[in-house]
């Protein structure tokens, strides 16, 4: 197990809680959706079809400076705008 210390503990999680945010506008503004929670399933709901994956993707990759390798992409990734916060941490490395 992996401990941190305070402060960069502190830095971990305003960082996830500042890509959860951007990730909620990019909804809202790009997409026209609004999240009801960061921990709902948005394929299950039908909020998040594969049309809106698509432009999702897109906007991730302007928004966060990567690129998205298609090779590594898991639909499990996008279920929940936390799984798309970490998605997006592990593709900035």
């Amino acid at each position: 197990m992996r401990t941190l210390d305070r402060g960069t503990e502190y830095r971990s999680i305003q960082a996830a809680t500042e890509t959860t945010t951007t990730i909620c506008e990019l909804f809202a503004a790009h997409l026209a959706i609004e999240v009801p929670a960061i921990e709902a399933d948005l394929i299950e709901s039908g909020l998040l079809d594969s049309l809106a994956v698509v432009d999702l993707l897109m906007q991730l990759e302007r928004s966060f400076g990567f690129t998205v390798v298609m090779d590594d992409l898991d639909i499990e990734d996008f279920r929940t705008v936390e799984r798309i916060a970490a998605y997006v941490a592990r593709c900035r490395g």
